[in-house]
């Protein structure tokens, strides 16, 4: 992925030099870009280019687990919360279907399986849009699992006071660089 923007603006914030010390540089640029009055559209570019950022499963949880804290802006409570309701939200359709199932009871079923395809079609256009295969519209709860635990990882790295990235160590109090 990249960000696009005219060069007028990107040197009226300051470039990268003003978001250095960010770990999520791109989110940062992009706010500083909105505040100084840019707009921002968000594309998939699918059309107009193709990257490949991870390979592995190893490479997507290094990847993610630099941002997955810092997205929460640092906040403890905001890791709790969004884990705690993001595991129910995927798991409970599930959950029903294996207590319909096993209680006979029908209507428990239909509700789980009901929201298990509400799931599905929620992620459709993620997807399809990045072509990926269709039995991964009923892979929500795996993929909220995994990433309860890339964030966990990473707010465990965070409170031993450092953040890992591409085989780097930064300081989890300043974000910048550690020595």
């Amino acid at each position: 992925g990249f960000l696009l923007v005219k060069k007028v603006l990107y040197e009226q914030v300051g470039g990268h030099e003003s978001i250095r010390s960010e770990i999520v540089e791109d989110i940062a640029l992009s706010r500083a870009i909105k505040k100084a009055g840019g707009k921002l559209t968000v594309g998939t570019g699918l059309s107009l280019s193709s990257t490949h950022v991870y390979g592995t499963l190893g490479e997507i949880w290094r990847g993610l687990r630099k941002n997955a804290y810092a997205g929460m802006h640092y906040q403890f409570y905001q890791y709790i919360c969004g884990s705690i309701g993001g595991l129910a939200v995927a798991w409970a359709p599930l959950i029903a279907v294996i207590l319909g199932w096993s209680s006979g009871n029908v209507w428990l079923i239909v509700a789980g399986l009901s929201g298990w395809i509400a799931q599905g079609l929620a992620v459709a256009p993620f997807v399809w849009g990045l072509k990926m295969r269709p039995w991964h519209l009923f892979c929500a709860p795996l993929g909220i699992t995994l990433y309860v635990a890339i964030a966990t990882s990473s707010v465990w790295h965070h409170s031993r006071g450092r953040i890992l990235w591409k085989d780097r160590v930064f300081a989890a109090e300043t974000s910048g660089p550690s020595l």
